[in-house]
């Protein structure tokens, strides 16, 4: 019993010390808990508090600041005490709401943005090129492919044949042939006479078919000049539209709407503004040059606008007359012995009443 009692003694005094144990750590850890980083380390930085365009001087109510741990910050970030050194600068880019500014975003006057160029050519990535092209509101999804925004282009082109000697438009023309003389060795000798102020003398050069109802041979000539062949392909993808309309003479304008590009609250065009007629994109110089040939050559060019923050590309196949009756499984219609009256030969939209009803 006595040995009994012992052990019950010593096993108290073991859970004792245990209990105090782990009062004295849960006390601890109460009254100093564990910090990840103290106050101390943490320093305010200068952001932009609102959307600054480029070129714009910089105000104390454009800024705002960021909290952030001091090892994390770079030299050229600006602390909120280094306000001064910010204010009355002029932004180089345009400068979104959050942005931290450091110190190659800003400069001391507008004057050193055009020192290498205009304000917008530091919009222009390395490697790339700014082109314009001709435009319509057509062209240009209602005027929609606005400045900052991103596009496609469609170009559609028309083929016809050609003599490869001549480079002409076939067919090639004939004329009468009669013959002259003879040769001294007695082999036939011809010339050819052509009236260029008679047409009745040259005709489409054409070709013989053999008429089967009557087994007579006709020499069959085109009724018209030849029809050319069209075709329409997406050519260049993801393109930044750097301006809709004329860039402003005045640098001091840059960041105003582009000149036709003003709407009055019915989205039509001012009296006092046109609607512009070109649009400069921002390209690969080679695309560049491939674009350059296209509006020489006569192509039609369309621009699709993208989505926001969508940079895939997209696979599209080449449309003509052939392939687009396949694709969209369009079948031509039957020669009938009757037809509706009167006969069609446009196409004419109809007429729609454009006044608001109440």
């Amino acid at each position: 019993m006595r040995g009994r009692g012992r052990i019950f003694i010593f096993l108290a005094l073991i859970l004792i010390i245990g209990v105090a144990a782990v009062f004295i750590l849960f006390r601890g850890s109460i009254l100093n808990p564990p910090q990840a980083t103290q106050a101390s380390d943490m320093v305010n930085i200068i952001i932009a508090g609102q959307d600054i365009p480029q070129g714009e001087q910089i105000t104390q109510e454009m800024l705002g600041t960021l909290q952030l741990p001091a090892s994390q910050r770079s030299e050229v970030m600006f602390l909120e005490e280094q306000s001064s050194s910010v204010i009355g600068m002029y932004a180089r880019y345009p400068l979104e709401p959050g942005v931290v500014i450091t110190s190659a975003m800003i400069t001391s006057s507008r004057g050193e943005l055009a020192e290498k160029g205009p304000q917008w050519a530091t919009l222009i990535p390395a490697g790339k090129v700014a082109m314009t092209i001709p435009t319509t509101r057509l062209a240009s999804v209602g005027f929609g492919v606005a400045d900052g925004s991103y596009a496609n282009i469609i170009a559609c082109m028309l083929f016809v044949d050609v003599d490869t000697e001549y480079q002409t438009d076939l067919p090639n023309q004939t004329a009468v042939l009669a013959g002259s003389g003879t040769l001294p060795d007695q082999l036939p000798f011809w010339t050819m006479g052509v009236a260029q102020d008679d047409p009745e003398t040259t005709w489409p050069k054409g070709r013989l078919e053999l008429e089967p109802s009557i087994q007579q041979l006709f020499y069959v000539v085109p009724s018209g000049n030849q029809r050319p062949r069209l075709v329409c392909q997406t050519i260049i993808q993801n393109v930044m539209v750097l301006r809709l309309g004329d860039f402003p003479l005045d640098p001091e304008a840059w960041g105003a709407p582009a000149t036709g590009a003003q709407q009055d609250q019915q989205g039509q065009p001012t009296e006092t503004t046109k609607a512009p007629d070109i649009i400069t994109l921002v390209v690969d110089p080679q695309d560049a040059v491939s674009l350059n040939y296209l509006i020489y050559s006569g192509a039609e060019l369309t621009l699709t606008l993208r989505s926001t923050g969508d940079d895939s590309l997209m696979d599209t196949e080449a449309i003509a007359l052939h392939n687009l009756l396949s694709q969209y499984n369009i079948t031509l219609p039957v020669k009938l012995p009757y037809a509706l009256g009167p006969a069609i030969y446009d196409l004419v939209p109809p007429l729609v009443d454009a006044t608001p009803q109440p």
